[in-house]
C-alpha cells in the first residue's frame, strides 16, 4: 500500500493574520459592537446638528432690530424660545440614551481580549456617574444661584459650597476619565483586529487629547479673575471643539475597521477552490 506525498506548501502556516482570524471566527459579537459604535455616533451627531440649528435661529433672532421683532407674532416671540429649549432638552435625552445604549451593546458583546470589555465597563461606569455627580452638585452645592438675565455680571454671582465645588470638580474628572477609557477601548478594538494603522491613529489622538486637557486646565488655573477666564474661553472652546471632532472621527474610523476586518473573514473563491483541491489530495490510502 502506497501513501500520497505532501508538500509543505499544502499546509497553511500559522501567521499572525491566521491567528487573528482564528480568534475572530469564535467572537460572534463584533457586529453588535459595530452597531453600538454607530449608536454612539448617531447620538453625538444628532445633538450637534440640533444645537447648531437652534444656535443659528437664536443668532438670527438676536440680529433683528426692535421694529422687526415686533412684526413677529407674539406667540412665536414669547413662547418660541421656551419651545426651543424644550426641544433641545428632549433631543439631549434621546442622544444621551443613544450613547448609553451604544456603550451597553459594546460592553455586552465585545470579547475580553486586549482588555476591551473591562475598558468599556469602566467607561460606562464613568458615563453614568459623571452626570449624577454634576446633578448632585447643582442640586445641593449651590449657595447662591447665577442671575442669567444679567449676563456675565449675573454669572459672577454664582456661589457654591465647598462640598458642591468638590462634586463639580469630581464630575468633570470622572467624565474626562470616561472619555479616556473609551479611547483606550477603541484602541483595544483595533488591536483585536491587528489594525496597526488605526492603533496609531488612536495613539495620536490620545496624545492630542491629553495636550488639550492639560492646556485647558493650565489656562483655567492661571486666569487671575473671571474676566481673564472669559477672554481665554475662545481659545479653550476652539481646542475642545477640534478635540471633539477628532473624537467622532476616531470612532467612525475604528467602526470602519470592524467592518473591513469582518469582511476579511469571508471565504474567497480562490481559497475555497484551493481548499477543495487540498481535500481531494488528502486521501491517504493509494492502492
Amino acid at each position: 500500500m502506497q501513501f500520497a506525498e505532501y508538500d509543505i506548501e499544502d499546509f497553511a502556516q500559522a501567521t499572525d493574520e491566521s491567528v487573528v482570524k482564528g480568534h475572530l471566527r469564535f467572537e460572534l459579537g463584533w457586529t453588535e459592537v459595530r452597531q453600538g459604535l454607530g449608536l454612539v455616533l448617531r447620538g453625538y451627531i444628532v445633538l450637534i446638528l440640533t444645537a447648531v440649528a437652534l444656535g443659528v435661529l437664536a443668532a438670527v433672532f438676536l440680529s433683528l432690530s426692535p421694529l422687526e421683532k415686533k412684526k413677529i407674532p407674539w406667540q412665536l416671540r414669547d413662547i418660541g424660545p421656551w419651545l426651543a429649549l424644550a426641544a433641545l432638552g428632549l433631543v439631549s435625552l434621546y442622544c444621551y440614551g443613544c450613547v448609553i445604549v451604544g456603550h451597553w451593546r459594546c460592553l455586552m458583546n465585545v470579547p475580553e481580549r486586549r482588555g476591551a470589555r473591562w475598558l468599556m465597563f469602566g467607561c460606562l461606569t464613568c458615563v453614568l456617574a459623571g452626570p449624577a455627580l454634576n446633578f448632585a452638585s447643582n442640586l445641593t452645592g449651590v449657595e447662591k444661584g447665577a442671575k442669567w438675565e444679567r449676563g456675565l455680571d449675573g454669572i459672577k454671582e454664582l456661589r457654591m459650597s465647598k462640598e458642591g465645588a468638590i462634586m463639580a470638580v469630581g464630575s468633570a474628572a470622572v467624565q474626562g476619565l470616561g472619555g479616556i477609557l473609551f479611547i483606550l477601548f477603541l484602541r483595544a478594538v483595533a488591536r483585536c483586529f491587528e489594525d496597526r494603522a488605526r492603533v496609531t491613529l488612536v495613539d495620536v489622538y490620545l496624545v492630542f487629547s491629553i495636550i488639550v486637557l492639560v492646556g485647558t486646565v493650565y489656562l483655567g488655573l492661571t486666569a487671575r479673575d473671571f474676566d481673564a477666564l472669559v477672554k481665554r474661553a475662545l481659545l479653550i472652546g476652539a481646542g475642545m471643539l477640534v478635540n471633539f471632532l477628532g473624537y467622532l472621527i476616531v470612532i467612525g474610523v475604528v467602526r470602519g475597521g470592524i467592518t473591513s476586518g469582518l469582511a476579511r473573514l469571508a471565504p474567497r473563491t480562490k481559497d475555497m477552490t484551493s481548499g477543495s483541491a487540498l481535500t481531494s489530495r488528502a486521501a491517504l490510502p493509494i492502492h
